[in-house]
């Protein structure tokens, strides 16, 4: 395989992760690398690779994702989607066949909401961890930032479903929706209301 290859394999297989997201914003620390334990892990993260030192005034974004369900059938095709002798060559499949075929099963995704205590009522299609809360839907950035200013106590911020109007989900017929807050208990409230 060349190297040519192997980078647009490589690249290619990197955008098709599919899964949750988690974005964990953190700072960075000491200079040596840091040994992983239960008081700078975060939940589930069970390997890390040590990439050189940030000072401890910058700001390091880490996305994480949950692994393909067959990473060697991914990778079998994605090679004979390059290959002009294969059968496959060119043949690409849609997102969707990627998804049923490759990625996380639904159970995966909901486990992670699971663990970080999203209530049902509250679930949507996207987690992520920012600055010790969990995010939950197509919440508003500038409902991030003020949730991160204000610092209440609650486990995150949701917004239940995929509300037309929310943040990636803009349309024509957009209708007022809720940013919710929930705690680990399951218990939500109305953080705001946004009209779009």
């Amino acid at each position: 395989m060349s190297p040519t290859s192997t980078i647009r394999r490589a690249g290619v297989a990197g955008l098709l992760w599919i899964g949750i997201t988690i974005v964990c914003p953190w700072l960075a620390s000491a200079a040596t690398p840091a040994t992983l334990t239960p008081r700078n892990t975060p939940l589930g993260l069970s390997s890390a690779t040590y990439v050189g030192h940030a000072g401890p005034d910058r700001r390091l974004g880490v996305v994480l994702a949950l692994d393909l369900r067959d990473r060697g059938g991914a990778d079998a095709l994605i090679e004979a989607q390059q290959d002009p002798d294969s059968d496959l060559y060119h043949q690409w499949i849609t997102p969707e066949e990627f998804q049923a075929r490759f990625g996380p099963l639904p159970s995966d995704i909901q486990a992670v909401k699971d663990v970080y205590k999203v209530p049902a009522q509250a679930r949507s299609c996207h987690t992520a961890l920012v600055g010790g809360y969990v995010i939950e839907g197509h919440v508003p950035a500038a409902e991030i930032q003020r949730l991160l200013k204000e610092k209440p106590k609650v486990a995150g911020l949701a917004v239940a479903g995929m509300p037309i109007g929310s943040p990636g989900m803009e349309g024509a017929n957009g209708r007022p929706y809720d940013v919710l807050t929930f705690d680990k208990t399951g218990k939500t409230a109305v953080y705001s209301t946004q009209r779009p």
